[in-house]
């Protein structure tokens, strides 16, 4: 047996003589997605966790390790494999398996956790011929962009499940920053967007008011990516954003995978996206900006959303065919890219259109982690008379038309692009985003609710 894997092996597996997980590595903090990636282990499946660099799928990894050990799993039956690491990669997967065998002899169930699993060539049919060996090994993989750029997991249609690992959500943000949890959770349960059911009354909403303001305000500044949240000086969070998350997605991962030769494209490509997140693309006016094709610009757009630094949607239609010939609306995925590709700091709290923009950018990111659970189509809605309704939840059975005002007044020109959309498909009820405005109000048989911003981003 080679000496450096061992040893590797380990370094990487210290639970092996602790029986325990370090807390540097598992953190304190259980974000909600470990339990329901627990969930489905017990299924015949591999579990595939997707999501940007440092977005937080390592430490998920440990605390899956963590709980398995609480649950009376053999320490030594885990394998942890870091597959960035040098020793690791001189190896093949099989030689590496083999060789952990032998040195632990494993006596039940292997629990096989591959990071960043995307540094394995054809790591996709190396997991189809175990899996389809069955060789009693339950496997949880993890990769950033590479994974999900190779489209290598189409061969592992039937034999995975895939989980989306996306920066905090602002309810997992206040649960880690916030001690006294317990009222929090108290508002979350009694909201319920989908259903339009809400169960609490102004008396409550001031006193927690106060305490959610100020983690709303850094979060709209700084954005959910856990490694920056502990960093104080906004100058310092931002650097390690752009390093550690925009730089390796583009200069490595993007690079690596696809040999482009302009990297720099794709950059000044993302730049231009948080400048107008939240507003309707023109690419072929894009193109010409930027001087690349109109394929090359495309197939840059495409690199950066399958690299989870952003998401579009198209115009809502009744009809899919028109709806693909639409204009896509692009946004970037949190809100601390935004801000540091465009320069901002605190100072953005009082920037009118900006702020405007960033708040439409953090709920459409919001409603797409929703929408993507629930297997929901997310849209937007533009009509020739450039009536609006800037997000669209396609629930297959009903609509929910959402409208971003991040404002304290509202008057009727705010509604007409809302009401116009509930008239022409026949919705009942819509959403409006405000700063602190929070009622209900019917206009006929429709019904508008309008909810402030924190409300909103604690909701189930």
């Amino acid at each position: 047996m080679d000496e450096d894997l061992i040893k590797t092996f380990l370094r990487q597996n210290v639970w092996w003589s602790t029986k325990k997980v370090p807390i540097e590595l598992k953190q304190e903090f259980i974000r909600p997605k470990v339990n329901e990636i627990l969930e489905y282990l017990e299924l015949d499946r591999i579990i595939i966790l997707l999501g940007a660099r440092r977005v937080g799928k390592t430490t998920i990894m440990h605390q899956l390790i963590d709980r398995l050990i609480m649950k009376n799993v053999n320490p030594e039956n885990i394998l942890y494999l870091r597959l960035d690491d040098p020793i690791i990669n001189k190896f093949p997967l099989t030689e590496i398996i083999e060789t952990y065998r032998h040195y632990k002899m494993p006596d039940s169930t292997i629990y096989l956790l591959l990071d960043e699993v995307q540094h394995i060539p054809e790591w996709d049919l190396w997991l189809k011929t175990v899996f389809d060996q069955k060789e009693n090994i339950k496997i949880i993989a993890s990769g950033s962009a590479a994974v999900q750029l190779k489209k290598q997991s189409e061969s592992l249609y039937g034999r995975s499940l895939e989980f989306m690992i996306h920066p905090f959500s602002f309810f997992e943000f206040v649960l880690y920053m916030q001690e006294d949890k317990n009222k929090i959770m108290e508002l979350r349960a009694k909201i319920n967007l989908s259903e339009f059911d809400f169960n609490i009354n102004a008396a409550e909403l001031i006193e927690l008011e106060n305490i959610i303001l100020p983690h709303l305000n850094r979060y709209l500044v700084r954005g959910g990516f856990p490694e920056i949240f502990n960093i104080q000086n906004l100058t310092k969070s931002f650097y390690v954003l752009r390093d550690d998350v925009m730089n390796k997605a583009i200069y490595h991962d993007i690079v690596t995978l696809f040999k482009i030769k302009e990297p720099q494209m794709v950059e000044s490509l993302l730049i231009y996206l948080a400048a107008n997140s939240a507003k309707i693309l023109n690419k072929d006016e894009l193109s010409k900006d930027l001087g690349l094709t109109k394929p090359t610009t495309y197939t840059y757009l495409d690199y950066l959303r399958r690299s989870f630094l952003s998401k579009s949607a198209r115009n809502y239609s009744k009809s899919v065919k028109k709806m693909l010939r639409t204009r896509e609306k692009w946004y970037v995925t949190d809100s601390g890219i935004m801000n540091m590709l465009n320069y901002k700091d605190d100072t953005l709290l009082s920037e009118g259109t900006y702020l405007g923009y960033l708040v439409e950018t953090i709920v459409f990111n919001h409603f797409s982690t929703f929408a993507e659970m629930q297997n929901f189509k997310i849209a937007y809605w533009r009509d020739k008379s450039k009536s609006k309704v800037d997000i669209v939840i396609d629930m297959q059975k009903r609509l929910i038309p959402i409208e971003v005002k991040y404002q304290s007044k509202i008057n009727n020109a705010d509604l007409r692009g809302i009401l116009k959309f509930m008239d022409k498909f026949s919705v009942n009820k819509g959403i409006l985003v405000t700063r602190n405005v929070f009622k209900k109000k019917c206009f006929g048989e429709k019904e508008i609710i309008f909810i402030p911003l924190w409300v909103l981003l604690l909701s189930s």
